[in-house]
């Protein structure tokens, strides 16, 4: 069930009455360093996103019977749930007059009121997903991974894989470039008995599923892609296309994925998908290829989880 948050909204204008009263609490709830860039004018800041969201209210708003005007940011959908969720909470902490400006300091600054920070024309751009300038950007194995899911009926395995090499390119907007990987990592963390385990990873290197002697990499061949303007973060926001070789085989792949700058020399790729082991001649156990199977049943898809990071490498600790 939903809980209906009950609020007084105001306006900028307002808001600019409200702090006449010395006792007024303009509290804004975004992270920290969107505050110090770009707030309104006397706000203090307590991040509705921090567990101890408390404890900083406390700080920020000593006085329960103060009127506490709450500034977050509208999300996607129009509605200012960071304002709306920390109106709620200071409601059970027992604030007593509790008011909530739609919109934060874009409503503030779209009222014709000037902002302050240290950066306050970064209101829109701050925190967007981008990529970095173009360039090329190696990829780093030992910053990425690579899991996977095997399913049947009766149980699944997980494990991971390691990448061995890749580059990508950016250019103009667009991605490109390639990832290799190292078919003969093969590693499995489900099954605790060493020869279990043992018996397991010699299966998935055998030639009834990837044929690791023979075909050691699969390589993933990515064609030039756009990373949509308008899409919020944390959700895919590209559709990565390219060639998929595997086992000697190679397919058209298309992965949704979401892609992100990290600072000024560094990108994150991260997905989540499921692979037809079968297209690329994986066969054994597919119900879709082989009758009477019983306990040696085993789902055509793989699940893939990745996170792929390219770039300088991170500084070590000290350095």
């Amino acid at each position: 069930m939903n809980e209906e948050i009950r609020y007084r909204e105001v306006t900028p204008k307002e808001l600019q009455v409200l702090q006449r009263d010395a006792g007024t609490v303009v509290l804004d709830v975004l992270p920290p360093d969107r505050f110090e860039r770009c707030r309104i004018p006397g706000a203090v800041n307590a991040c509705v996103y921090q567990v101890v969201f408390s404890e900083l209210v406390a700080v920020a708003a000593p006085d329960k019977d103060a009127t506490v005007v709450v500034c977050g940011a509208a999300g996607e959908s129009g509605r200012d749930e960071a304002a709306l969720d920390a109106a709620g909470k200071l409601e059970r902490l027992g604030y007593a007059d509790v008011r909530v400006l739609p919109g934060g300091v874009r409503a503030w600054v779209d009222a014709g009121l000037p902002p302050e920070g240290s950066a306050p024309e970064t209101l829109e751009d701050f925190g967007a997903p981008s990529l970095p300038p173009d360039g090329e950007y190696p990829v780093l194995p030992e910053e990425s991974v690579v899991r996977w899911l095997g399913r049947n009926a009766n149980n699944e395995h997980v494990g991971s894989v390691s990448l061995a090499d890749g580059m990508l390119r950016v250019r103009g907007g667009r991605l490109a470039g390639n990832v290799v990987v190292d078919m003969r990592s093969l590693k499995n963390e489900n099954l605790t008995d060493p020869d279990l385990r043992a018996m397991l990873l010699a299966h998935l290197a055998s030639d009834d599923f990837f044929w690791t002697e023979r075909f050691p990499e699969a390589v993933f061949e990515l064609a030039g892609d756009v990373v949509p303007d308008s899409t919020y973060a944390a959700q895919p926001n590209v559709d990565l296309r390219g060639k998929f070789s595997l086992r000697g085989m190679t397919r058209e792949l298309v992965v949704p994925a979401t892609v992100a700058a990290l600072g000024s020399d560094r990108l994150a790729i991260e997905a989540h998908f499921d692979l037809d082991r079968t297209l690329w001649g994986a066969k054994y156990g597919s119900g879709r290829l082989y009758r009477f199977l019983g306990m040696h049943l085993v789902y055509d898809k793989v699940g893939i989880q990745l996170r792929l990071v390219a770039g300088a490498p991170a500084p070590k600790d000290g350095s």
